[in-house]
């Protein structure tokens, strides 16, 4: 899809460093492509609401460079974040010519009722979250639908030959690849193996534990065993130099 956002950014000196840049409200960025060099940009904090919820791999935007408002079309390649603070640290975006194909992912929504769900209590599983596409840009989808509705029993599955895919994207996932499905819902016996299995598991980690300990003991007692005759030895040395 081509958005109607526009986003700026400005060059990087190479004296800038990542983290100075982050403490003065700037996120770190690069873009290359098939017509631009590695480039090493930032643009302000304030843009990551609109690259986050509005630009995608799946979205062309418009990059502006700098003061000159020269802007490339341009897809998110990759987003970096802070496992701790889900702090964005850095942004990859890739410059898309539009007269040539390009390869990237576009993600799946789901949507509908499932009567084995509704119905009959499945569970409804998620195989994919997205699926990998080639096109001209100017094809590129959003989103693929997912209509989970043809899911009644718990033999029907999703394939991704099943998805309504525009004539001009081409799918590069298998055709056989599994989407979506529902299993069924456990049985009380299956919950009570269940149970079972994990009693059986912490009965055993008791069992190895109070088992070390007893080779412990039992290591202790052997040791004293060995001491005994020492100190009967020693008293009795002690009880010939006394009456010396």
């Amino acid at each position: 899809m081509i958005s109607k956002v526009t986003l700026r950014a400005q060059k990087r000196a190479k004296n800038d460093r990542p983290e100075s840049l982050r403490n003065k409200g700037y996120v770190p960025a690069v873009v290359y492509g098939p017509k631009t060099k590695s480039l090493a940009l930032c643009f302000d904090i304030k843009q990551v609401p609109v690259i986050e919820k509005e630009a995608g791999k799946a979205t062309i935007s418009k990059l502006e460079l700098g003061d000159s408002r020269k802007a490339i079309n341009v897809i998110i390649q990759d987003l970096q974040y802070d496992k701790l603070t889900d702090q964005l640290l850095h942004v990859d975006f890739y410059e898309v010519d539009m007269s040539r194909e390009i390869e990237t992912e576009v993600p799946l929504e789901f949507m509908g009722v499932s009567q084995a769900v509704k119905d009959m209590g499945g569970v409804f599983l998620k195989n994919e979250e997205e699926i990998s596409v080639k096109c001209l840009p100017a094809h590129l989808p959003e989103k693929i639908e997912v209509d989970i509705s043809s899911l009644k029993t718990f033999d029907d599955v999703i394939y991704i030959k099943d998805l309504n895919i525009p004539q001009e994207v081409e799918v590069l996932n298998g055709q056989d690849e599994v989407v979506a499905m529902v299993s069924e819902p456990r049985s009380e016996k299956e919950i009570e193996e269940l149970d079972k299995e994990v009693e059986e598991d912490v009965e055993q980690v008791e069992g190895v534990e109070d088992k070390e300990e007893e080779e412990a003991e039992g290591e202790t007692g052997e040791e004293k065993e060995k001491k005994e005759p020492e100190k009967e030895e020693q008293g009795a040395k002690e009880e010939k130099s006394g009456e010396k």
